[in-house]
């Protein structure tokens, strides 16, 4: 059992997200502590579990853990607020000089965290881990690897391939990102806006230790979203110049069309085009592009409806230990 920290000797903070991860959470919890006690220069260290709306025991687990050890803390989200929601959460509870995030499943080794630091003492602001190798099924792969290539090619700002929320954090940068207010977060887009010094550690990234992945399609396709209209203009611009080149096009075939009709007036040729099957092609084509130019100006406006609605993040139901606040 460790002895708890003032808030000021915090060397290191840990942030773990957990969604139905009761089987998961005391081997994470004893794997991490073992390699947090083994780590030159960590003196006081603190593991901040956010409870995401699970609905399995994993509450009473933290307690439990809790319970054996003052250096860790939990907060219980009111309901489900997302991956990233729990992440920001984490960080703003937490108090270290250094700010490690990291999955709750296992997959994110802790004895990487080592490396992490060590390479953050090099001169870096934030260090995060790189996904060298991958221990899922190959369309999870190809989509992964599909989703950072577009990444990376549209997004104003460069976000490293590969790279997920497994990082290590300078408090510079932990403030900064507190301090960022939009809702729909993608945290690793965020931490490469803010242009501090940074740099990538290759790892394997394991299978999940028990159960099945929380992480729906439908969770992973908003996420991408969230990663590619939060950090780029691109679909917009393609939207404008896709209307240049139809409106081209348009033209263009006005011109031919009044030439046909005008060739058939005067000189009696039989140039007109008979038939709806070009009417329906060009109608089924401007609808169709329509229909994605409304879609993609959608994404952007929703989330600014989102901004401007000014609800919170997310909700915390309780802390454990209590605070004043949620006693």
């Amino acid at each position: 059992m460790g002895i708890a920290c003032e808030e000021d000797e915090i060397d290191l903070s840990v942030v773990i997200p957990v969604y139905n991860e009761d089987a998961n959470i005391q081997l994470l919890y004893s794997r991490l502590v073992a390699t947090l006690e083994g780590i030159p220069g960590v003196g006081c260290f603190e593991i901040i579990f956010v409870e995401n709306g699970s609905s399995d025991g994993s509450w009473g687990t933290l307690r439990a853990v809790i319970d054996a050890d003052t250096r860790v803390r939990a907060a219980k989200l009111t309901r489900n607020f997302g991956y990233e929601m729990a992440v920001t959460a984490g960080l703003r509870l937490s108090k270290g000089r250094s700010v490690v995030v990291m999955d709750g499943d296992l997959q994110d080794p802790p004895e990487l965290i080592p490396t992490l630091w060590a390479k953050k003492h090099e001169g870096y602001q934030h260090v995060y881990a790189v996904r060298a190798r991958r221990s899922e099924s190959w369309p999870k792969q190809l989509a992964y690897k599909a989703f950072y290539s577009i990444l990376a090619r549209m997004s104003d700002v460069a976000i490293p391939l590969d790279a997920g929320n497994f990082a290590i954090y300078d408090r510079t940068v932990v403030d900064v990102l507190n301090a960022m207010p939009e809702k729909n977060r993608f945290v690793r887009g965020l931490r490469a806006w803010t242009g501090f010094r940074h740099a990538g550690v290759p790892y394997a990234r394991d299978a999940r230790h028990l159960g099945q992945t929380k992480f729906s399609l439908a969770a992973a396709i908003g996420l991408a979203a969230d990663g590619i209209f939060s950090f780029s203009y691109t679909p917009l611009r393609m939207l404008t110049v896709l209307g240049f080149v139809f409106a081209g096009l348009s033209c263009a075939g006005i011109a031919i069309l009044l030439g046909m009709k005008l060739a058939s007036v005067i000189w009696g040729l039989d140039v007109v085009i008979r038939g709806l099957t070009v009417v329906n092609v060009l109608i089924l084509l401007f609808g169709g592009l329509n229909l994605l130019a409304l879609g993609v100006v959608g994404e952007y406006q929703w989330r600014i409806y989102d901004e401007v609605k000014q609800r919170p993040m997310y909700l915390i139901e309780r802390t454990y230990p209590p605070t004043e606040s949620t006693r």
